[in-house]
């Protein structure tokens, strides 16, 4: 089990609002595989401009920055608690260019995926 929590407290608890629940379990559920904003805007039977509408009325951001930040969330969990190649997390978060990832990911957690993993090892302290 991860010692790091991949999704942030974005849920909401039953209830409390259904359609935001409804939009975030969309969210997640096609996170990874790059949907369009048409492709989502259909999973949730909505128009697109609706969608986009809708999102930012319940969360506060645009879809595709909404998106950005869980995968750079995703990918930071996936540094600090593995061995994987960059190259592999990039592909694993729906990236397809490593560059542009790299770049993403400074920008959302203020250091590169390889400093980061290279910081989080030197504070750890020894395994047994």
């Amino acid at each position: 089990m991860n010692r790091h929590n991949i999704y942030p407290a974005v849920l909401c608890t039953p209830n409390e609002h259904p359609e935001r629940e409804q939009l975030l379990r969309v969210m997640f559920r096609h996170l990874l595989a790059n949907p369009t904003i048409e492709q989502l805007a259909a999973y949730c039977n909505q128009s697109p401009s609706t969608f986009k509408r809708n999102f930012a009325a319940l969360l506060g951001t645009t879809p595709h920055r909404w998106m950005t930040a869980q995968k750079m969330q995703i990918a930071r969990v996936m540094l600090l608690d593995s061995d994987a190649p960059i190259k592999s997390i990039c592909h694993a978060c729906g990236f397809t260019n490593e560059s542009h990832f790299i770049r993403l990911f400074k920008a959302h957690q203020g250091l590169t995926p390889s400093a980061l993993r290279h910081q989080h090892r030197n504070n750890q302290p020894p395994k047994p």
